[in-house]
């Protein structure tokens, strides 16, 4: 009977760092050796992610390319299991796009992918390229990649290997193309911030889709906090038919090991950790804690709790990181919510030395009594309830004047909070790093004008 041991590595990189990612994939690969087949990452585990205009930068793709190369060769020799790796890829086959601005980053930009890369005794078996480039929230990738073509799936050892990078598996056609071409199963690579509901989205996608094309998927993410966003793994199986069959843990690396059996010619996952993921408020905190951690051991910095009378301050205390990586600068926390964000009611402290960053910033003030208890902490008092439903209404949902009224909101309170939301918007622009919770964090997600004269009619 075939069978597939695949080991799925949930690592923690940093943006950039290629030579320390580089260990991290070694370690993962070598702690798996021996009882693997393969060895899987997630989307640009190689180079950490996202890594902004980095990939336009021509000697930072020259180390990239040289550490691909290094990865491949591990598998080299009898009983190596292959790899499977996020990385980006200059692939001067292709023909670059013809672009009216001719300046150099958009020459460069026209052979640069963000790629799959599957190796196995010593040599490139298959790559991939993502095809859809997302450009919303913190993501700009049409800015540095060109988009990948339509492909099938990979042949490693006896099954048929479909790859999917992060937004690719979200999309028909490319689920599609692997059905029409014999995919065996599908491994879905992926750099997925947390949200609050994104568990769930991930588990419903990707049950729909194993459905409707009937293969099983492994679905694999990064760890770790890079700037607001924090990569929260959580990684799963889904045998074919959409039964779940496990799952990894969630905000913690490790290699885990999965193993695979072709039942009545369908590969099916017979083996798989089944860790019980936390979820509301109790996955928040751990992500929270995860982020504050992560910026400071990763820009070297040691945490200090701002100096403000406010009721989450001392939620904030129990932030700080029990090991201080100073090498200078320091990193002040700031007890700013959403609620204060949104309507301009906090102090941007300039002056400070080293970053600033409200970890609740994505939270609303009524919340932060349920966070409090998530993380052990004494709950403050409760913010506004009702101010926070129309803040929800117009900033998550931005929902029009018809929808507010059909909804039961007080219209003209909605209106004059649109308008506090308005004119706040350039203190918002120098507002402290926020640990992005939704897909609307006032930092780094939803983006308006600083000069904005639009108004709700009726406060035209």
């Amino acid at each position: 009977m075939d069978q597939l041991r695949i080991a799925v590595a949930q690592i923690n990189p940093i943006a950039g760092d290629i030579s320390r990612n580089l260990e991290l994939h070694i370690a993962a690969y070598e702690e798996a050796a021996e009882n693997a087949d393969l060895v899987i990452f997630s989307e640009s585990s190689l180079t950490g992610y996202p890594i902004g205009d980095l990939a336009l930068h021509e000697q930072f793709l020259k180390d990239c390319m040289q550490a691909n190369d290094t990865l491949v060769e591990l598998t080299e020799g009898e009983g190596r299991p292959g790899i499977l790796f996020g990385t980006l890829i200059v692939d001067e086959s292709v023909e670059p796009p013809f672009y009216a601005y001719g300046a150099r980053h958009r020459r460069m930009k026209g052979v640069t992918f963000n790629a799959a890369l599957l190796g196995e005794n010593g040599d490139v078996i298959g790559k991939r390229y993502k095809r859809s480039l997302p450009t919303f929230g913190p993501f700009d990738e049409a800015r540095w990649f060109e988009p990948g073509p339509l492909q099938g799936p990979v042949m490693f050892r006896n099954a048929k290997i479909g790859l999917q990078i992060c937004d690719d598996a979200w999309r028909e056609d490319g689920p599609e193309t692997l059905e029409e071409t014999g995919a065996d199963l599908m491994i879905a690579l992926n750099g997925s911030g947390y949200t609050a509901d994104i568990m769930d989205q991930r588990h419903a996608a990707m049950t729909r889709l194993s459905q409707i094309h009937g293969f099983p998927i492994i679905y694999t993410n990064l760890v770790g906090g890079q700037d607001g966003m924090v990569f929260d793994g959580g990684g799963f199986c889904i045998n074919p038919g959409g039964d779940f069959a496990g799952c990894f843990p969630l905000a913690e690396t490790g290699v885990f090991p999965t193993r695979w059996m072709r039942v009545e010619g369908s590969w099916r996952c017979v083996s798989a950790p089944k860790d019980e993921l936390e979820t509301g408020w109790e996955a928040a905190a751990k992500v929270i804690r995860l982020g504050v951690a992560d910026f400071a051991r990763k820009n070297f910095l040691s945490v200090e709790v701002a100096d403000v009378a406010h009721p989450a301050t001392e939620m904030l205390k129990s932030l700080v990181p029990p090991v201080d990586w100073k090498t200078g600068n320091t990193l002040t926390l700031l007890p700013w919510s959403k609620t204060e964000l949104a309507l301009g009611e906090f102090e941007n402290r300039h002056g400070l030395d080293g970053p600033r960053m409200a970890p609740f910033g994505d939270v609303y003030s009524s919340d932060l009594s349920s966070l409090a208890e998530a993380m052990g902490e004494d709950a403050p008092p409760v913010g506004n309830t009702e101010t926070d439903h129309q803040l929800k209404a117009l900033i998550e949902d931005e929902l029009c004047i018809d929808s507010l009224e059909d909804e039961g909101f007080r219209v003209e309170a909605c209106i004059d909070l649109w308008k506090r939301i308005s004119i706040s918007e350039y203190k918002r622009r120098a507002a402290p790093i926020v640990i992005r919770l939704s897909q609307r964090a006032l930092v780094g997600d939803r983006a308006y004008p600083l000069t904005n004269r639009y108004r709700l009619p009726s406060d035209l």
